[in-house]
């Protein structure tokens, strides 16, 4: 299994292998990341490591909505090592966006659901060693996705971690807002994304066929 990653709506997950059935594809870090980082195995619990999940409950009514839907759609399948615990899950926004993307905590793992621009949800759960190496990143889009020629990209940010940053072609750095523990916004897919020890070229979302793993 290359990572906890899910899928409904239009949104297509890309792992190991192109996938090419069109939609929207979303690539994120995986499991398996953990041997390539420098420092992912974990020095506190989740909750520990995650501000956003010692928070007060939401009280916001759509907040709770929401909430409440992704634990009726999600709450038994997040990741093999338990279900996602809903109660502490957080959003945040997306820079350029109305929408948030959402986490939630999942044994020791943290889980991210972003927003399918056209229905549903996509999105993956993440080791705390991976967050705390800065790697914990999900990128979304695709020619179907209506988001033109850009991609929403969400990456969990521990207490006191690095923000990731952007590369523009021309080399210009720009560093990514951090809100509730994630970063997230919508981004000119001919961008890079540095993220801990990587940088990801953000345009092998929009073409399907050329989509490789790139966590």
């Amino acid at each position: 299994m290359t990572g906890s990653k899910w899928l409904t709506g239009a949104a297509l997950v890309v792992s190991v292998l192109a996938l090419t059935t069109g939609g929207i594809a979303l690539a994120s870090a995986s499991h398996r990341s953990r041997s390539r980082s420098r420092a992912t195995k974990a020095s506190v619990s989740v909750t520990d490591a995650i501000g956003a999940f010692r928070s007060a409950p939401l009280t916001d009514s759509t907040d709770v909505a929401t909430e409440q839907a992704l634990t009726g759609e999600f709450g038994s399948i997040a990741t093999p090592i338990g279900e996602a615990d809903f109660s502490a899950a957080h959003p945040a926004p997306i820079s350029g966006r109305s929408s948030q993307v959402w986490i939630a905590p999942s044994g020791n793992d943290v889980c991210t659901y972003i927003p399918d621009p056209v229905n549903g949800w996509g999105g993956g759960c993440y080791p705390v060693g991976t967050v705390e190496a800065g790697e914990a990143y999900s990128i979304m889009g695709g020619p179907n996705a209506g988001l033109g020629d850009n991609v929403i990209v969400a990456v969990v940010v521990s207490d006191g971690g690095p923000a990731p940053q952007l590369v523009a072609p021309n080399g210009t750095t720009s560093t990514l807002a951090v809100s509730s523990n994630v970063a997230a916004a919508l981004v000119p897919a001919d961008d890079s994304l540095k993220v801990g020890a990587q940088t990801i070229d953000l345009s092998v979302i929009l073409h399907p066929t050329k989509v490789r793993f790139v966590g």
